[in-house]
């Protein structure tokens, strides 16, 4: 599909799980790019640049300060945000595109899904971005959350863009059979655009009743508005025990679609329906832990004092940061695409740093799911520290699913896995083998 539109790509093959650091930045532009631009057919003067997830965000931290070495950007599920200024301050603080002449010569594509709470940083943000005269389109993918979309149904998209670059074009409207499917940027848009360091004010989202399932629904005081879905017939000599749906962004839909999984095994899920696309900052888990999770507690039917957190990818590493510290108020984790890793010293440093597992009675008190694709370069590092942390005596399970990268597994194959894990602890048990099924 790239050669037919007069394209070639580039990939690299001998990489490590911390991802892109600064050092591997420069040396693409001031090593491995005037090298292909040696091959013969070969223009790598002004590549575009196509990133998923953290690799998009590297792909904007290219774009802000030298748009003008760039041919184009394809973003898949990255937002214009300033990631640490957001960390740091508690808040969604937006960048607006580069300035100067650079910012209406690199056309970007953006795909981001309509359930991704990141959509409501491009909704803020797109305004501004095109007023500034920047050839963008964004994508909002109904049906999708912080998903790979680059390879799936949005291609015709991604096609259609490369077509009209590759014959000189700076598209900035969507193919014209998805006009009318996707709402301008101007449409239901406020009359007065947000500047581009403002953030979209949180957003409620009120959820669909569940056949069989009881919801509550409430905003305490100092805590999180939060929507848990729980059994009906729960009481408190047999309340349901809780799972704490650490969202990076989306797919809470998909996540309570699960309650009667959840409830048939004792089990009721919560997530969190007013948010940010700046994702779980300190003040947030603050809040979670001290606020929202007492408030859940006193709700008749409901045990939140040992909470299990499940999240994917960088809600697996908030899961992960909080365990590290205190497992002992944690009744398990379910990682879905996260790493034991000090992400921070491991990008400082330039090389992987494996964090160690809980230590004490904490540490083998609180059991873990993992799911990681055996294509994911993460899966290099739970089978480095795999053993270590059995030996620490963590009841541990890791499930390295076959053909997956990073990708979220919570929905898909993998349920019977996380049932029986479920199951296990329903009766229990702290699990350390996968289900007997899949051992061969």
């Amino acid at each position: 599909m790239f050669l037919k539109h007069n394209f070639a790509l580039v990939v690299f093959t001998q990489k490590q799980y911390r991802g892109w650091d600064m050092s591997e930045v420069n040396a693409l532009f001031n090593h491995t790019l005037p090298a292909l631009d040696k091959v013969p057919g070969i223009d790598a003067k002004k590549p575009i640049l196509m990133g998923f997830s953290a690799g998009g965000q590297v792909a904007l931290g290219i774009y802000y300060p030298d748009a003008a070495k760039l041919g184009g950007m394809i973003l898949d599920a990255a937002y214009p945000v300033d990631m640490e200024r957001t960390q740091r301050e508690g808040r969604g603080v937006l960048r607006g595109p580069t300035t100067g002449p650079a910012v209406k010569e690199c056309p970007v594509l953006v795909l981001v899904g309509q359930q991704d709470s990141g959509a409501g940083a491009w909704k803020a943000a797109e305004r501004v971005w095109l007023k500034a005269g920047v050839p963008l389109i964004v994508d909002y993918v109904p049906g999708q959350g912080h998903a790979f979309m680059i390879n799936g149904k949005q291609l015709p998209v991604i096609e259609d863009w490369l077509a009209r670059v590759g014959a000189g074009e700076k598209p900035t409207t969507h193919p014209a059979e998805n006009q009318e499917k996707t709402p301008p940027a101007t449409q239901n848009a406020p009359a007065t655009a947000p500047a581009a360091h403002e953030a979209a004010a949180p957003r409620y989202e009120r959820g669909a009743e569940i056949a069989g399932v009881k919801t509550v629904e409430d905003l305490p005081e100092g805590g999180l508005r939060y929507r848990v879905r729980m059994s009906p017939e729960a009481t408190a000599q047999k309340p349901n025990r809780l799972i704490v749906w650490l969202s990076p962004g989306e797919t809470d839909t998909s996540v309570e679609n699960l309650a009667p999984m959840f409830i048939k095994h004792g089990f009721a899920v919560v997530v969190f329906t007013q948010r940010q696309f700046e994702g779980w900052s300190a003040a947030k888990v603050n809040a979670l832990f001290n606020h929202t999770l007492p408030a859940l507690d006193k709700i008749p039917g409901l045990d939140a004092k040992r909470p299990i957190l499940m999240g994917y990818s960088a809600g697996g590493q908030v899961a992960l940061d909080v365990y590290y510290p205190d497992a002992a108020k944690l009744g398990g984790l379910i990682l879905d695409a996260a790493y034991p890793l000090d992400m921070r010293r491991s990008q400082r440093e330039g090389k992987a740093i494996l964090r160690d597992p809980a230590s004490g009675n904490a540490g083998k008190e609180c059991p873990i799911l993992v799911l990681v694709g055996q294509k994911d370069g993460g899966a290099q590092v739970w089978k480095m520290a795999e053993t270590q942390w059995r030996e620490a005596g963590v009841p541990l399970v890791v499930d390295y699913v076959p053909k997956f990268g990073h990708m979220d597994m919570i929905f898909g194959d993998q349920l019977p896995v996380i049932e029986d894990w479920l199951a296990r602890l329903e009766a229990g048990e702290k699990p350390t083998s996968r289900p007997a099924q899949d051992q061969e």
